[in-house]
């Protein structure tokens, strides 16, 4: 299934941010298919050009007749963030989806480009 996500992240320290997600299927006739992801991530690694992060999410998902279960579950993942210019990053990110009671854990890979809003903020 390809989904199609829009997210936030604000930063509640300098090495950790709270995250919020919804995601949506966009492909594999999946129908209403959604989730709503919070979450935490953890920086390992912060350089001034790379970043290496571990991100927990609790996810609430249901619809397009997949077995999610209680529709809740619980997501980690490993991301690669590269700074290619002062208000954007490329991303990359391999995670794993466990739905409690439910059949469909997926590994999820992720690749995005980040913006950071306090641009519109100067």
């Amino acid at each position: 299934m390809t989904l199609m996500y829009f997210g936030l992240a604000y930063p509640i320290h300098s090495h950790f941010d709270l995250l919020g997600e919804t995601r949506w299927a966009m492909g594999g006739d999946y129908g209403a298919y959604a989730e709503g992801v919070f979450g935490l991530s953890a920086s390992l690694i912060k350089n001034e050009k790379i970043e290496v992060k571990i991100p927990f999410h609790m996810v609430v998902a249901g619809g397009g007749g997949i077995d999610v279960g209680k529709g809740v579950g619980m997501q980690i993942n490993f991301s690669l963030n590269y700074l290619y210019s002062e208000h954007s990053q490329l991303s990359f990110s391999v995670g794993k989806l466990n739905m409690i009671q439910g059949n469909y854990k997926p590994l999820s890979i992720h690749l995005s480009l980040r913006r950071n809003l306090s641009m519109l903020y100067k």
